[in-house]
């Protein structure tokens, strides 16, 4: 449940984000989110991988393995569609982008949206994983940063992968 500020203070009930991860028997992953809408201005980009996608309304995924430097595997999905993965080994060091996501479903209302995606097992870190999850949405200087588990620091960043704390055991 995405339910903080970045900050860590709680969020209204209407403000929070569910996300969920389920493995598939071929061990790819599915994601299922629901979140709220907030009608932010749309990507001007295709509706496949779309770079600066975080700089629009958007629900990420980041899923760490491990290792030193940490390999982690970071999704984003758009209530428009639009999506984002990335590969990256060590913070901000990413090794590869524009990687495929494959978008089951998206339903975007007045006032939530939900979407269902699978990635590839080929494009997430081996082992045992560990999670965050964000929602980022509305137009600056009226930003907004959620969070699953909140990040210390003086400001929303979203790759302090060390504090990541909840476990995705492989299921298959």
């Amino acid at each position: 449940m995405i339910a903080h500020n970045w900050d860590g203070v709680a969020l209204t009930q209407q403000d929070t984000a569910s996300i969920e991860v389920q493995w598939l028997q071929n061990g790819d992953l599915r994601i299922e989110l629901d979140a709220p809408f907030a009608n932010d201005p749309n990507p001007n980009c295709a509706k496949t991988a779309c770079w600066d996608l975080w700089d629009f309304e958007v629900v990420e995924l980041f899923l760490v393995g491990a290792g030193e430097p940490a390999p982690y595997t970071e999704i984003e999905i758009s209530p428009w569609g639009n999506h984002l993965v990335l590969q990256l080994l060590g913070t901000r060091n990413t090794i590869a982008k524009g990687l495929p996501l494959h978008i089951v479903s998206l339903d975007r209302g007045e006032t939530r949206w939900n979407a269902q995606a699978v990635i590839s097992k080929k494009l997430l870190p081996k082992g045992e994983l560990k999670v965050n999850a964000y929602r980022v949405s509305g137009v600056e200087p009226n930003r907004h940063y959620h969070v699953m588990t909140a990040m210390l620091g003086s400001e929303p960043d979203f790759h302090h992968i060390k504090q990541f704390e909840r476990v995705l055991k492989r299921q298959y």
